[in-house]
């Protein structure tokens, strides 16, 4: 995140890995400074997280998603809002894709 005086802000979830295409990818960041994004784990399994403006991460993937298919599968948010919820789609088993809705503090 880049700061008016032009600092910047670096982050990595902590369960994403550091293998080629393994990482943090960010995708919005709403007026309260949360950030929702995903993550690419060391099975190559995309996930999803919020990072809060404290620092603090909420990992979560969607029920139906589909983790075991590498890249191509799992958790993919997409915004957030300002009360934090975030909109994305996943792939389930089958390859489809499917949105999802999820709100803080829920599983």
């Amino acid at each position: 995140m880049r700061h008016p005086d032009g600092s910047f802000t670096t982050f990595d979830d902590p369960k994403a890995g550091t293998g080629t295409f393994q990482g943090t990818a960010p995708f919005s960041l709403n007026r309260g400074g949360a950030t929702t994004a995903q993550y690419i784990d060391t099975n190559d399994n995309a996930h999803g997280f919020e990072r809060f403006p404290d620092g603090q991460f909420a990992n979560f993937d969607a029920p139906d998603a589909a983790p075991g298919l590498g890249s191509t599968g799992g958790t993919r948010p997409s915004t957030n809002n300002a009360e934090g919820e975030v909109a994305g789609w996943y792939i389930d088993a089958s390859g489809l894709n499917h949105g999802f809705l999820w709100i803080p503090g829920t599983p």
